[in-house]
C-alpha cells in the first residue's frame, strides 16, 4: 500500500492488534483477487527517518519469508 488513502480507509474497515512497539491492521479485500497488500508505517517515536526505513525495510523481509514458508493462505 503506498497511497494515503488506501492507509486511511485500512485503518477505519480492519481489526487490530497492538503491542507497545507496532499496531498491525488486517481487513479482507474488497475485490476478490489473490494478491497480498502490506502497507508499513511508523511514527517518529521509532526515530529519524534513517531508523523507521530501516525498520520498514525488515519487517517487510519478516513477512516475505513468513509467506515464503507458510504460504498465503495462512493469512486468510
Amino acid at each position: 500500500i503506498k497511497k494515503s488513502a488506501d492507509f486511511q480507509q485500512a485503518s477505519k474497515q480492519s481489526k487490530r492488534w497492538s503491542s507497545g512497539c507496532f499496531t498491525v491492521l488486517c481487513r479482507q479485500r474488497e475485490d476478490s483477487e489473490g494478491d497480498f497488500r502490506l502497507g508499513l508505517t511508523a511514527s517518529r517515536k521509532v526515530g529519524g527517518a534513517v531508523v523507521r526505513n530501516r525498520a520498514k525495510r525488515r519487517l517487510r523481509e519478516v513477512v516475505r519469508a513468513f509467506i515464503k514458508v507458510h504460504g498465503e493462505d495462512v493469512l486468510k
